[in-house]
């Protein structure tokens, strides 16, 4: 046995130790990606960024410019937009002071968030806790499954 502290050329080390399959079999516990995966990854974000940008920059820059552009001949352009805008503004504040009652459904919504919100909190407060309730939970649901499971099978036998 040689002992030495140093890093072997791959000419050094067998060809069996080295191979595709045995690093597979080596490693296969660990997580990983090959390069194609990467890059696709990188290609669908950097679409995703590509078209968010794009629809900003519609709404920041081409919409406002289009209708400056419509109302240079058509002064009435400008008074609607105006009006638009106003109505816009007095809706949200009608919202912001409740004169505008929310509907059932907004009201759902905003109780359902605040009721994630309070467990997301307690959640947070109490770690253990949540991984304790949580690791019941996927016992509880691997149980109902393997339980229905075997009902399924009974009944095909």
């Amino acid at each position: 046995m040689l002992k030495q502290w140093k890093t072997f050329a791959d000419s050094e080390l067998p060809r069996e130790l080295i191979s595709a399959d045995r690093l597979d079999e080596i490693y296969k516990s660990i997580p990983s990606r090959s390069a194609d995966e990467v890059r696709n990854q990188a290609r669908a974000k950097a679409k995703t960024l590509k078209r968010a940008a794009t629809l900003i920059s519609v709404f920041i820059i081409g919409i406002p410019l289009a209708v400056e552009i419509l109302s240079f001949g058509i002064t009435w352009i400008g008074y609607v937009v105006a009006g638009v805008s106003i109505l816009v503004g007095l809706y949200k504040t009608a919202k912001t002071f409740s004169w505008i009652k929310p509907s059932e459904r907004q009201k759902r919504v905003a109780e359902k968030r605040q009721k994630m919100e309070h467990y997301f909190y307690h959640c947070e407060r109490n770690q253990e806790g949540f991984m304790r309730i949580k690791v019941e939970h996927f016992e509880r649901v691997t149980m109902e499954e393997n339980i229905a499971e075997s009902h399924a099978i009974q009944d095909q036998h």
